[in-house]
């Protein structure tokens, strides 16, 4: 990207690429959590978090290309900041008491 910085149809690609790729790790994150989760995981919690990222992570990065109309440097901090975004996840370990 440093060298198409001011390129719109080089970031445009670049957000498509990006949110098909965080769409396909989502739903590789959604099958591993229904079908393959071990028990000592609270599947709700798991779940949720699944749900959260189903959300976020696409929603911002075509968000991101759409920016890309007006300006093209903002894109790039929302492509920085959504990792941060699916970082924070609940708790999703049972604690036994």
């Amino acid at each position: 990207m440093s060298e198409y910085l001011h390129n719109r149809p080089a970031v445009l690609l670049f957000g498509l690429v990006v949110t098909l790729a965080s769409l396909m790790q989502v739903w590789m994150y959604f099958y591993v959590a229904k079908y393959h989760l071990l028990s000592h995981y609270d599947q709700r919690n798991v779940m949720h978090n699944v749900k959260r990222s189903f959300i976020l992570a696409p929603m911002l990065l075509i968000a991101a290309s759409a920016v890309s109309f007006i300006s093209l440097l903002q894109p790039y901090f929302i492509y920085l900041i959504v990792p941060f975004f699916l970082m924070r996840r609940r708790q999703s370990i049972r604690i036994p008491l």
